[in-house]
């Protein structure tokens, strides 16, 4: 058949023998972004595609000309998006126990940002060559607890003095958060 004579890991060596994953590809990504981007914000007005284009162009070749910055894509990307492939892999098991987007709000909210922070900055530490996490080595079991132990404490503390069922109208800190950067 001919599906069998196809090698699609002779090609990939080849991709990556021609420069593919080295120029192609992160030329590729730049060149996307920053276009798509140009559309978007319409720096230049309307009707002004060849201009994002040149522009896009400019900064893509610019990117791949500077290997260091090669070198952060290669690490960046493959980590977030396999954090991403987790993120979607979790919302289809939420979604399917009949949890929608529109609902989560709050605390639950508050601890995804948390975890999606943390995921982004476990991301970079590839990207620039950081593999541990600062302290990483001097952290112990006994310290674990005790933050663990810590974390209980304020949130036991948190629930005896928080007043149930009481809104006032209070925003929340993610709204108040949103509306400081927006200068409002």
């Amino acid at each position: 058949m001919v599906l069998e004579q196809i090698d699609l890991m002779g090609f990939v060596y080849w991709f990556e023998s021609v420069g593919g994953f080295d120029f192609i590809l992160p030329f590729l990504l730049v060149f996307a972004l920053v276009f798509a981007l140009m559309e978007k914000v319409k720096l230049f007005g309307d009707g002004r595609k060849s201009i994002h284009v040149i522009v896009a162009l400019v900064a893509g070749l610019l990117v791949v000309s500077q290997p260091q910055f090669i070198y952060f894509i290669q690490g960046f990307i493959p980590r977030i998006s396999m954090f991403i492939l987790v993120l979607l892999m979790g919302l289809l098991v939420f979604g399917m126990f009949g949890v929608r987007g529109e609902k989560i709000s709050g605390l639950p909210l508050g601890i995804a940002v948390i975890i999606a922070i943390i995921a982004i900055l476990w991301s970079l530490s590839a990207a620039t060559g950081a593999y541990y996490w600062p302290f990483a080595g001097y952290i112990t079991g006994q310290d674990v607890a005790w933050l663990l132990s810590l974390g209980v404490f304020i949130l036991v503390m948190w629930l005896i003095v928080k007043e149930p069922g009481k809104k006032d109208n209070q925003e929340g800190l993610w709204k108040k958060l949103g509306k400081e950067l927006r200068g409002e």
